[in-house]
Formats: C-alpha cells, sequence, structure tokens
C-alpha cells in the first residue's frame, strides 16, 4: 500500500466519497433509477425485433425463372411438388 494510508484513513475516505457521490441527484438517477427504467424497455424492444425478424424469415419466397427451353421438361411439375412438401412442412 502506500506510507501513511491505514486502513481506518482508507475507509474514512471511501465513506467521504460514497456520501459525496450519493449527494448528487443526477447520480442516484444514474446509478438507480435509470438501469431500472431502461433496461426493462431494452429488453422488450429487443425481444420485440427478434421476434419480427425471425417471423420474417419464415414468409421469405423464392422465385425460380424457367426459360423457353426448360419450360416443356419436368422442372417445373419438379418444382410445384417440392413448394407441396414446403407447404405441408408448416
Amino acid at each position: 500500500m502506500f506510507p501513511g494510508v491505514t486502513p481506518v484513513r482508507l475507509a474514512r475516505l471511501c465513506l467521504k466519497e460514497l456520501r459525496e457521490s450519493l449527494r448528487d441527484r443526477r447520480t442516484i438517477v444514474t446509478l438507480v433509477l435509470m438501469p431500472l427504467l431502461v433496461y426493462p424497455v431494452l429488453s422488450l424492444v429487443l425481444n420485440r425485433v427478434l421476434l419480427t425478424s425471425l417471423t420474417a424469415a419464415r414468409r421469405a419466397e423464392l422465385t425460380i425463372g424457367i426459360g423457353h427451353e426448360l419450360r416443356n421438361s419436368q422442372l417445373p411439375s419438379i418444382l410445384a411438388l417440392g413448394y407441396g412438401l414446403i407447404l405441408e412442412r408448416e
């Protein structure tokens, strides 16, 4: 430790600093009230954003373009079958 600093003097200095900090209303608001108000609101907003993004991800659609040369092949029927399987899964 520092020379000349006893545990009693250190405790007295800590108590003095604590009293001065708690005297200031802004400090009390910052240390106590803000976390009590901000954290629940932040949690609700984050929860809402996550739920919205998950719902939006489920509704994503994919459009596949088929050229003229593949229109008469079996590809459109295979894609329709796959889409039906996806709809059954939901």
